[in-house]
């Protein structure tokens, strides 16, 4: 019976101290956490840095599919290599046909600088 004698008369400084000790408690408690207001503005901040992220992925797969279908639209090495091997031979022909054309050229000039001796003679005979 001693320690109920004890405990009933320090009853009250042990409830008091007790009670301390829980609002230490529950102060160091509230102070490991936030508010629920921070809590929620950060959420919110949280929310909406994911809605800006997810848009910009968006944006990226629209952008990375267009660079794909340019992609499909983009010629081969094979279809490059014919492409060159027919300017090649275009470029060939149109040396084949610029010389073909030389000799049409000189006659073309014997031509004009006969009409123009001519037209000199004509225009000389005019004047006198």
């Amino acid at each position: 019976m001693e320690f109920m004698d004890i405990l009933s008369r320090w009853s009250g400084p042990i409830q008091l101290v007790s009670v301390a000790l829980f609002g230490v408690a529950f102060l160091w408690l509230r102070s490991q956490f936030v508010s629920r207001s921070e809590f929620l503005d950060a959420a919110k901040a949280i929310g909406e840095r994911a809605t800006a992220q997810s848009e910009r992925l968006t944006r990226g797969d629209a952008k990375f599919d267009l660079l794909a279908q340019k992609f499909e639209t983009i010629p081969s090495r094979q279809q490059l290599t014919e492409l060159a091997l027919g300017l090649e031979r275009v470029t060939g022909e149109i040396r084949v046909q610029g010389a073909q054309l030389a000799g049409a050229m000189q006659i073309m000039e014997r031509v004009e600088a006969s009409v123009t001796r001519h037209e000199t003679i004509f225009s000389d005979a005019a004047r006198r």
